[in-house]
């Protein structure tokens, strides 16, 4: 009979350390150096339009329903602040004579926005749409095989038909990745100087409780699966990630506007 105390003891202490390993932070990324050119013209940044309806707000039916759900979920992300991010990273480190925002209606037309830029005297004009921002589930970490073990021996030995230990071990792998495209164009020829499209993505490894990332609490923890979260609880995890997507996405853009000041070729159509 003291075999089963003995084995909760050591499972929970080895879930509790798998669980608090798991929560390692993961260094946010850093822009690193200028690339090499000097300064650049003087450069003006549209407002970044938001190009998709976020989950909870598509449009619902005549009894207020929303459409039958199905993954990926799509979180409500505000473009502005990420603007104001990558101008004042592209303000502060000196790739470009002057960087401003341009203020013009989120879904003008290139060519107003074109002129808007002309008639305040901009060089270089930059175009960010945010197209897409979505939560994932992404799989199962090198904690899945612990994870079996336990269930067997904690459904049968010691918690029947339930397994409390995997609820603190962070094995699940979840992700928020923000889409946006960008455009780089010189104001006086028209010529654009650089495009792209961007994935800027944030994961983490996530469990019922603990001190990391949560995700909804389920009875028999491991046998709970993606389809399993609804609306709300998608958003809730979503949130736990986002503001480090926005981050990966202000350095990704910035990096590549930088890289491309200076092109002497047309930018490849799309």
């Amino acid at each position: 009979m003291a075999l089963r105390p003995l084995c909760s003891l050591l499972l929970l202490w080895l879930a509790l350390g798998f669980g608090l390993g798991g929560c390692a932070a993961t260094p946010l990324p850093t822009l690193g150096p200028l690339p090499e050119g000097g300064q650049a013209g003087e450069l003006w940044v549209t407002p970044m339009a938001r190009g998709y309806v976020p989950t909870l707000e598509e449009p619902r039916d005549d009894q207020n329903r929303l459409p039958l759900f199905s993954p990926p979920y799509r979180i409500a992300v505000e473009a502005r602040p990420i603007r104001e991010l990558v101008l004042n990273d592209l303000r502060e480190r000196g790739g470009f004579k002057r960087v401003e925002s341009l203020e013009a209606p989120s879904r003008a037309l290139p060519s107003e926005l074109l002129r808007a830029a002309r008639a305040a005297g901009a060089e270089l004009l930059l175009e960010v749409s945010l197209d897409d921002a979505t939560v994932r589930f992404l799989g199962t970490n090198s904690l899945h095989g612990f994870k079996i073990a336990i269930l067997i021996v904690s459904s049968i030995m010691i918690f029947p038909a339930a397994d409390p230990l995997n609820w603190f071990l962070p094995s699940e792998e979840y992700g928020v990745t923000l889409d946006a495209t960008w455009r780089l164009t010189d104001v006086k020829s028209g010529r654009q100087l650089g495009q792209g499209y961007l994935e800027s993505t944030a994961s983490g490894s996530f469990a019922a409780f603990g001190f990391g990332y949560t995700r909804p609490w389920y009875l028999i923890g491991f046998l709970r699966t993606p389809s399993c979260i609804d609306e709300e609880e998608w958003e809730g995890i979503g949130a736990q990630l986002v503001e480090r997507a926005k981050v990966q996405l202000e350095v990704d853009l910035v990096r590549a506007v930088e890289a491309a000041r200076f092109a002497k070729e047309p930018a490849p159509p799309r």
